[in-house]
C-alpha cells in the first residue's frame, strides 16, 4: 500500500491541475471564436443567443444519448435559475454597460481578479478550508497574469483612456459575480444532480435569458441567422459545453477558490495561442509570467493533495 499511495500522491496533484488547464485552454479558445464571430460589427447579444442556443442543442443530444434529462423539481430550478443568472446574465449585462467605459488593459486586469474575490469570499465567511498555500497561489497567480497582460496590451491606451472612478468600481461587479457563482456551485450543488444535468438546466435558463435580451437590444438584422453557419460559433459551442463539465467537476470536488484560478490559465493560454498562431512579439514579462503561474498552480494544489495523503 505504502508504494501505491507514494505514486498516487504526485498524480493526485497532476490531475486537478490538468483539469484546470484544459479548462483555462477551453475559456481561452472560446473567447478568440468569440472574437472572430463578431468581426464585422455583429451585436455581443447575437452572439451569445445564438452560441447558447448551440449549447443547449449539444447538452439536449447528450442527454437524449443517454436518456438523462435535468430534475425538474422546485428545488432543482430554483438552483438552475441561480447558476444561469450568476453566471451568465448578470455578468454578461455587467460587461455590456461597463466595457465601453475602460480600456482593454483596465478591463482585463479587474476581471482576472475573481480568484482573488473567490479566496476572499471563502475566507471572510469560512466556506471552504483554505490554507495558506492556497492563498499564495492564488496571489502569485495574479502577479503571474498581470505580467502577461502587460507584455501583450498596449499600457499607452490606458495612460491615454480617461477613466472614471465610478467605472473601475463598477467592473468589479463582473469577477465578484463570477466569484459567487463558482462558490454557490462548490457549497450547494444538488446530490442528486450529475455534470451534465448541471449544465443543461444553467444553459437553458441562460438562453431563456438571452433570447429576452435579444428581444430587447438586437437590431434583428439578420446576423443571427448568418451566425449560426460560422465555425467559430460551434467552436464556442464545443469549447463552453466542455468548459462548464469542467468546471462544475474541479468547483465540486476541489472547491471554488481552486476552480477560479482557470481564469487565469485563460489569460496566459490566449496570450501563447496569440504568440504561436498570429506572430504576436514574445517579450520576458510574457516568459515570466507563464513560469510564475506554474508555480502558483503547483504551490495551491498542495493544499488539496496534502487532504487526500
Amino acid at each position: 500500500m505504502r508504494p501505491f499511495m507514494a505514486a498516487s500522491l504526485p498524480m493526485a496533484r497532476a490531475l486537478p491541475i490538468a483539469m484546470l488547464v484544459v479548462l483555462g485552454l477551453s475559456w481561452a479558445i472560446r473567447l478568440l471564436a468569440i472574437r472572430t464571430a463578431a468581426v464585422g460589427g455583429v451585436s455581443p447579444i447575437d452572439v451569445a443567443m445564438v452560441a447558447t442556443a448551440g449549447i443547449v442543442l449539444l447538452l439536449t443530444l447528450l442527454s437524449v444519448a443517454r436518456s438523462k434529462y435535468p430534475r425538474l423539481s422546485r428545488h432543482h430550478l430554483r438552483f438552475y435559475a441561480a447558476t444561469g443568472l450568476l453566471g451568465f446574465a448578470a455578468p454578461f449585462l455587467a460587461e455590456i454597460i461597463v466595457a465601453p467605459h475602460l480600456s482593454a488593459l483596465h478591463f482585463v486586469i479587474v476581471v482576472t481578479s475573481a480568484p482573488v474575490w473567490t479566496v476572499f469570499i471563502s475566507i471572510v465567511f469560512r466556506l471552504e478550508a483554505v490554507d495558506w498555500r492556497r492563498v499564495a497561489g492564488i496571489v502569485t497567480g495574479f502577479m503571474a497574469t498581470a505580467l502577461v497582460i502587460f507584455g501583450t496590451q498596449d499600457g499607452n491606451q490606458a495612460v491615454e483612456f480617461q477613466v472614471q472612478p465610478i467605472w473601475i468600481a463598477a467592473a468589479f461587479s463582473i469577477p465578484i459575480l463570477y466569484a459567487i457563482y463558482v462558490l454557490y456551485i462548490a457549497a450547494v450543488w444538488p446530490k442528486d444532480v450529475d455534470n451534465l444535468q448541471g449544465a443543461h438546466g444553467q444553459a437553458i435558463v441562460a438562453l431563456v435569458t438571452y433570447f429576452c435580451f435579444w428581444l430587447v437590444f438586437s437590431e434583428k438584422n439578420g446576423d443571427a441567422q448568418t451566425l449560426a453557419t460560422q465555425w467559430a460559433i460551434w467552436v464556442i459551442v464545443l469549447s463552453e459545453v466542455i468548459a462548464l463539465l469542467l468546471l462544475f467537476s474541479i468547483a465540486r470536488t476541489r472547491g471554488g477558490s481552486f476552480a477560479s484560478q482557470a481564469n487565469y490559465v485563460a489569460v496566459v493560454a490566449g496570450a501563447v495561442i496569440g504568440v504561436t498562431y498570429f506572430n504576436q512579439p514574445v517579450n520576458w514579462l510574457t516568459l515570466a509570467g507563464v513560469i510564475l503561474l506554474i508555480f502558483a498552480l503547483w504551490l495551491s494544489s498542495r493544499q488539496w493533495a496534502k487532504a487526500v495523503a
